[in-house]
């Protein structure tokens, strides 16, 4: 999709404010497909010159980008930042821009240039004496240093993210900064300390009013659980994942907590139903553009096929998994 249309908008900085009522709810509430497409579909409509209530369009703007970015439209939410620096944005210099941008890196893999990124926002702000939006920049900055293999780098970047939401008292950006914190220490095979901090974002959410980042958190402690051998634990956050799940549209969480719960299969020595798991989860994947949580699946595949004793099937699968593996 283009965002070339956001030219018309260059020189305006007011929207009606009933627009920004409405996708402020949309957003408050995790719907963000729905707030993306409700502001798409008001800036393409006619400009009324005669509005009585008038809200801020880079506010408006914000939302759109993010709503894009956080309900997996990353291809749209490059494009709409990218139109909106170029036309409303011009010259300005936003921390969350940096934050989103370099988000959009390190899901292309680019993890380097994220590094660089917020790290020269974050000196920007420092400069400023602007804490607003310095947590989130650093959790960034940690999660592509993680992705890069520095783990221990990314855990102090997390310490500075925990100790300054704590202190400005974003509690949003505490309870991402802690289950970031708690992928981290998982990665590095520190399950106890990664149990702590994913149960204090869990203990910080409003369950019903942020569902996708429960559901985030609940899908985190079944992949704890499951890697400690406590199958009952796993199986049962891998089940609130799928009920959380289905209260808003992403087939990604039911497929990793179907995945978990296969897993949980294979170490209860139960192969014929992860078997079967595996393949429907194969058959889904193939209508859903992810190919991090496809190589999960097709690694399960060939672990089931070498336990049934199916070598040429396993690497078949083994194969399929490493490509698409390299190519992440």
């Amino acid at each position: 999709m283009r965002y070339d249309y956001l030219f018309v908008w260059a020189d305006r900085d007011r929207v009606d404010c009933d627009i920004l009522d409405k996708c402020r709810l949309l957003y408050d509430t995790e719907r963000y497909s729905q707030c993306a497409d409700d502001i798409c579909t008001y800036l393409n409509s006619d400009i009324n010159e005669n509005i009585s209530k008038t809200g801020s369009l880079e506010e408006l703007m914000k939302m759109m980008c993010m709503s894009l970015y956080m309900s997996g439209r990353y291809h749209e939410a490059s494009c709409c930042l990218d139109s909106s620096t170029s036309h409303i944005f011009k010259g300005k210099a936003l921390w969350w821009v940096d934050w989103l941008e370099g988000w959009l890196l390190i899901k292309k893999g680019i993890y380097r240039v994220a590094v660089e990124r917020a790290s020269r926002s974050i000196k920007r702000m420092k400069a400023n004496s602007q804490l607003i939006g310095m947590p989130q920049l650093l959790t960034m900055k940690a999660m592509a240093k993680y992705r890069m293999g520095h783990g221990v780098y990314a855990e102090a970047d997390l310490e500075k993210a925990i100790t300054l939401s704590n202190l400005i008292g974003d509690m949003e950006s505490e309870i991402v900064a802690n289950n970031s914190m708690g992928t981290v220490l998982m990665g590095s095979g520190k399950y106890a300390e990664s149990l702590q901090y994913y149960e204090k974002s869990l203990k910080s959410l409003d369950s019903e009013a942020q569902p996708r980042r429960t559901a985030s958190i609940l899908l985190n402690l079944s992949i704890v659980y499951w890697k400690t051998g406590r199958m009952a634990l796993a199986n049962e956050c891998a089940g609130k994942v799928i009920k959380v799940s289905s209260n808003f549209a992403d087939q990604y969480f039911f497929s990793a907590a179907t995945l978990v719960k296969a897993r949980c299969e294979i170490s209860l020595c139960k192969c014929i139903k992860a078997s079967s798991i595996g393949k429907q989860l194969l058959h889904d994947q193939n209508n859903d553009n992810n190919p991090r949580l496809e190589a999960l699946i097709l690694e399960l595949n060939g672990d089931v096929s070498t336990i049934s004793g199916n070598n040429e099937s396993a690497t078949r699968y083994y194969t399929r998994a490493l490509s698409l593996g390299r190519a992440l």
